[in-house]
């Protein structure tokens, strides 16, 4: 559930398997009334695997007070103006190379070994921080060695785009971990702390991220961010212009 303000709230409907009929996003009053829907152009019908796959999970956030959605296994990124407006904001163009559909991306009896799948992404006044992979992110395809990373940062003002890397492989700490993008980020000319990728951002706009000692040792196999040293309790938080 996402509150929309003047009495409204919005509910996300990213649950694929056997989707036919469902919308992908409604509009409700507070008092539950549907003030407007939105219909899944891109629904699974009669699915009948026992078996189905979560490649990736679409994208739900608010900027500048205006929410934001990415239905699962699709290329566009929407505002949300209600009562009724949904405008596509971002596209992600993969071409031959992205989900071309939901029943691709949850069908495992499709590969997705050449597929790009989108991961993070972070908005900021002044950027877009972006994480996509080549197949999809589970432990198997990082064992298997077909899982890769790949990290970009869009530049809004200039429209300039910079990759901080491509296909790199996964960075699993333990046999269990659930594999996630390497930190083989920017390079911090400052103090010489390690840059961290952003998780969030500020209510001024500036993407943060934070790390506890322990992430620290386990991450980066250092002891200091900064001038600092970290016990495995203590934790950093990082706020960039």
């Amino acid at each position: 559930m996402e509150p929309l303000g003047n009495g409204m709230v919005g509910f996300t409907n990213n649950r694929k398997i056997n989707s036919a009929g469902k919308d992908f996003f409604t509009v409700t009053s507070t008092s539950g009334d549907t003030v407007c829907s939105f219909k899944d152009f891109d629904p699974i019908v009669n699915y009948t695997k026992s078996v189905g796959r979560g490649a990736e999970s679409g994208y739900s956030y608010v900027f500048n007070g205006i929410l934001h959605l990415r239905p699962i296994y699709n290329d566009t990124i929407y505002e949300v103006l209600p009562p009724n407006r949904m405008i596509p904001k971002y596209i992600f163009d993969f071409g031959e190379f992205g989900i071309e559909s939901s029943l691709e991306g949850v069908d495992p009896g499709y590969s997705l070994t050449d597929k790009f799948v989108p991961d993070e992404f972070l908005e900021t006044n002044r950027y877009l921080f972006f994480t996509y992979t080549k197949d999809y992110a589970c432990p198997n395809t990082a064992k298997n060695g077909t899982l890769k990373y790949s990290r970009l940062v869009y530049f809004k003002k200039s429209g300039k785009l910079n990759y901080i890397y491509t296909d790199a492989s996964p960075l699993v700490i333990g046999k269990t971990t659930w594999p996630a993008a390497p930190d083989l980020n920017m390079e911090n000319d400052i103090d010489d702390s390690p840059f961290l990728w952003p998780q969030n951002v500020t209510s001024a706009g500036l993407p943060y991220a934070w790390i506890n000692g322990k992430q620290l040792k386990a991450k980066f196999k250092i002891e200091k961010f900064g001038s600092y040293n970290l016990g495995d309790n203590d934790c950093v938080i990082a706020i960039y212009k």
